[in-house]
């Protein structure tokens, strides 16, 4: 509609003006008389001036160029003429396309206001609190309905509307207007005939109202949505012999019917009723003939009306149409009808009757809603197949069909297809026992939703599957007897049957969906097939009665969340056949709570196997050689310690937020295969570090027992920035080192597997010391232990609270020389062979005695001011702020480290 179009004109003109200092050049303000002018030199475009404001002290006639400095002046800004009380007059010159929103705000004398034939858009209340305004003008029609498609600007008291210098008495609104706004013409004292377009399709609220004189209103013979307030006060609606019967009309158009009572029947020839034509009403029946195209909302809310017949010609009955009519009992409808829109009949509390023609193609799934007294729907195949259970929230109803409906058969209320092979839809208000027809080979998806009445339902040995959500909510029911031919059972399919006791499930039966017995609080317990062999998600999860369940070793699939928060569920068997247990599938049972509470460790183990575990911090124990498929399967785990034993990991290791990942030694890591590969530790969880005897693994030496590195085993750890490889490395595996950091460089023999690898991605590399007997290892350069006391930081990241902790932590280490006081010490320490060299800093302990003192604080300030030398080790000591910059803030820290440490 064009009305949408200028509504996409007023935002953007909004977003241009607001942001004037964002782009282009705006000039300075400038003074023309008493009215403030800017120009605007937007990015693209041509140059233009604005009206910025107008002197409050301004009286009289006030007249706005149609350019200023040669550009045209386009537009008015919002409130560009408030509270310019002594203004009578605003004449635009020519130019003004836009006048933004209260741009007369409080102009409590102006009478007049000529606008151009330029404008294309009024913002709303532009006259805000103008009393006295008496006279607009505009150059033509065309203007005039270019600036007022979408706008509320009309004072509300009566004015004169004029055009092209002359008063209008006889408004004709130009083809290709669809739209008169709310308000646009109330209180228009002038006009005294409007004629519409052929265009015209919608007469909004108050849009003539209060127009005194305004006796003609001439619509052609189109579907028009007319408010009955658009003509309320004017002098038809005013006049009493216009009205017939109680109802008022403009030409074929109702325009209200307020005052008709008792049966009415509208004449031939009627095209519209407006909406809330029928508001306050006492009518009690109508008759719509079928030369009506649109009746709009004309019935809405009316309490009175109890029986409405409407013609063929109405092909859509519209949103909200008859809703809240209260006493409404019958509509009858006829052929023709396409379209019932949502809420057309809402809240119809009284209906009891409705027939669907053949012709309807869209019935709304609220069209009926809270309909509670209509017991009887036939719906047309004309509809096609449709989603029944909208009817669901309609107790008393029972849904019929033509014979030979080519989707649907009924037989004492269920709903089948054609060959009652499937079961489609039962009523809620069925109660009791019910046996599913021997015929039925699906229940389909809904069927039993919500009925809680019924208590228990046998099924024929012929049924084969149970669609989503099919017997969902059904409180009522106790018991199931399901035949033997059922070989799946859908989503949700008896979640909240909170009266089932138990469930047998038949040999056929393969898989449960998700969630298909989820919040059966009552059921106590299960009978697995020998069939089945994955548990769906969720689907016992909150069966608070459940306190055992067996696994036959069939079932190798245990779905997430399966058995969460079954409270009472003590008694689980986990055989080693089960390839996935699935995220929380056991959380908050009995059984998982007690491993957590009562177990050494907070594992669960079947042999030389971990099945499952319920801490955050694993730590799994000696003797354990096989990470069980999905036994780490949890957001919550963030670290794992694995012992020296575990030598195989099987499939879905989960641990999406593990961050450390401690193995006992090198060897024992590198060493440990998967099921999969590409299932690695570290592939799988890229945000996990690797820690060897207490050390991160960011500089490593492969041990020379280590004959492959295999795929995946640095994997993802952005840490890893130095790896010493010897030749006894003879394969790297593809992805060995996948996702690693940027910073990663090999040590390793010329043409050994360590630099063919290095060159296939992209690896940098050295070589070896060709003078080295084993051609293996060299002395890495020196580094820096930095340390506050507790904290020992390293390329490797060691945590200890002191050096001789740090020293005795670190396993099978040789210690070459160790001497270890304060800054400047030497800290010379081999592990598996190769030998690591650090200097000490102690912050604050700048001369190196072991304490932070004000002999340090001396050196600090002699340092500053260029009296003394120092090394690197001295001034990371002096730099106790870590800004790289040797200042007073340091000063004062080690002054405090000195009173208060």
């Amino acid at each position: 509609m064009k009305k949408k179009r200028i509504v996409s004109l007023l935002l953007a003109i909004t977003i241009v003006m607001s942001s004037l200092s964002a782009m282009g050049v705006l000039a300075s303000a400038a003074d023309t008389d008493v009215l403030r002018i800017s120009t605007w030199t937007p990015d693209e475009g041509e140059a233009y001036a604005y009206l910025v404001s107008c002197d409050t002290t301004a009286s009289g006639q006030v007249k706005v160029p149609a350019t200023y400095e040669g550009y045209p002046v386009k537009y008015v800004s919002g409130g560009a003429f408030k509270d310019c009380t002594e203004i009578t007059s605003i004449v635009f010159e020519g130019g003004v396309e836009q006048i933004q929103e209260k741009a007369f705000e409080n102009c409590t004398n102006l009478e007049s206001v000529y606008f151009p034939d330029t404008l294309v858009w009024v913002a709303n209340n532009v006259f805000l609190n103008c009393e006295n305004i008496e006279n607009i003008h505009f150059a033509d029609t065309e203007s005039l309905f270019g600036a007022k498609l979408d706008m509320l600007w009309a004072p509300s008291h009566s004015w004169n509307l004029y055009i092209n210098g002359r008063i209008a008495t006889s408004l004709v609104i130009p083809d290709g207007v669809t739209c008169i706004e709310w308000g646009a013409f109330d209180y228009c004292s002038s006009l005294r005939a409007v004629t519409f377009p052929e265009t015209i399709e919608e007469i909004e609220t108050f849009a003539f109202y209060g127009c005194e004189n305004l006796a003609t209103v001439t619509i052609p013979d189109v579907a028009v949505n007319i408010n009955e307030r658009a003509f309320a006060e004017s002098k038809l609606y005013l006049t009493a012999g216009n009205w017939e019967n109680g109802i008022l009309y403009a030409g074929n158009h109702v325009l209200s019917a307020k005052n008709a009572t008792g049966s009415v029947t509208f004449k031939d020839g009627t095209v519209s009723i407006a909406s809330g034509a029928f508001s306050g009403s006492t009518v009690t029946s109508a008759v719509i003939p079928d030369s009506v195209k649109a009746i709009n909302t004309a019935f809405a809310g009316n309490d009175n009306i109890k029986a409405v017949t409407i013609g063929g010609g109405v092909e859509i009955i519209p949103f909200g149409a008859f809703a809240d009519c209260g006493a409404l009992t019958t509509v009858t409808l006829s052929d023709g009808l396409k379209r019932i829109e949502k809420r057309a009949f809402a809240d119809c509390s009284a209906l009891i009757a409705i027939n669907l023609p053949e012709t309807l193609e869209y019935l709304d799934e609220g069209a009926f809603y809270n309909c509670s007294a209509l017991t009887t729907l036939k719906l047309p195949a004309s509809l096609g197949a449709y989603d029944l259970f909208i009817f669901k929230s309609m107790t008393n109803l029972t849904l019929t069909f033509d014979d030979g409906h080519p989707y649907y058969s009924e037989k004492n209320g269920v709903v089948y297809n054609p060959d009652k092979t499937e079961l489609l839809y039962v009523p809620v208000k069925i109660s009791g026992s019910f046996a599913v027809p021997a015929t039925v080979k699906t229940i389909g998806e809904n069927a039993f939703k919500d009925c809680i009445n019924i208590i228990s339902v046998t099924f024929g040995d012929d049924l084969e599957t149970i669609g989503n959500n099919a017997f969902k909510g059904c409180t009522g029911i106790t018991k199931l007897n399901i035949g033997k031919g059922l070989s799946a059972i859908g989503d949700y399919a008896f979640e909240g049957c909170t009266s089932l006791t138990t469930v047998d499930l038949p040999e056929n039966i393969t898989s449960t969906g998700i969630g298909s017995f989820k919040d059966c609080s009552a059921l106590t317990s299960i009978a697995f097939p020998s069939t089945i062999t994955a548990i769906g998600d969720h689907a016992f999860e909150n069966c608070q009665g459940l306190v055992s369940v067996n696994f036959p070793t069939n079932i190798i699939h245990i779905g997430d969340y399966a058995f969460n928060d079954c409270i009472k569920l003590e008694y689980v068997n986990l055989h080693e056949d089960i390839e996935y247990i699935g995220k929380r599938a056991l959380y908050n049972t009995k059984f998982y709570n007690d491993i957590a509470l009562y177990s050494a460790d907070g594992n669960y183990y079947v042999g030389d196997t971990l099945v499952l575990t319920t801490r955050t911090n694993v730590v799994i124990k000696e003797g354990i050689t096989t990470i069980g498929m999905s036994a780490i399967n949890s957001d919550d785990i963030v670290s794992i310690t694995l012992p020296k034993s575990l030598t195989y990991v099987e499939k879905n290791f989960i641990a999406p937020n593990l961050h450390t990942v401690n193995a006992a030694t090198l060897s024992s890591w590198l060493n440990l295969e998967y099921e999969d590969e590409s299932g690695n530790i570290m592939a799988m969880c890229p945000n996990a570090r690797l820690c060897i005897s207490g050390i991160y693994i960011e500089t490593t030496l492969i041990p020379s027992d280590v004959s492959t590195i295999r795929a995946y085993k640095y994997a993802n750890n952005r840490q890893f920035d130095f790896a010493i490889i010897p030749n006894t490395v003879t394969e790297i595996e593809d992805n060995a080192f996948y996702g690693c950091s940027s910073r990663l460089i090999f040590r390793c023999g010329e043409n050994s597997a360590a630099h063919r690898y290095a060159l296939e991605n992209g690896i940098k590399f050295v070589f070896f010391d060709k003078r080295s007997p084993y051609n293996t290892i060299i002395d890495k350069e020196e580094e820096i232990i930095i340390t506050e006391d507790e904290l020992v930081e390293s390329p490797d990241e060691i945590l200890a609270p002191d050096i001789g902790t740090l020293v005795s932590s670190i396993g099978s280490t040789n210690i070459d020389s160790l001497q270890i006081y304060g800054t400047g010490s030497k800290l010379v320490i081999i592990i598996n062979g190769i030998r690591y060299e650090f200097t000490l800093v102690v912050m604050g302990d700048v001369n190196g005695d072991g304490v932070c003192d004000a002999l340090d604080a001396e050196f600090l300030i002699n340092a500053i001011h260029g009296r003394r030398g120092y090394d690197k080790h001295h001034r990371y000591a002096m730099d106790t702020n870590g800004d790289e910059d040797l200042n007073v803030a340091d000063y004062q820290d080690i002054i405090n480290r000195t009173l208060y440490d």
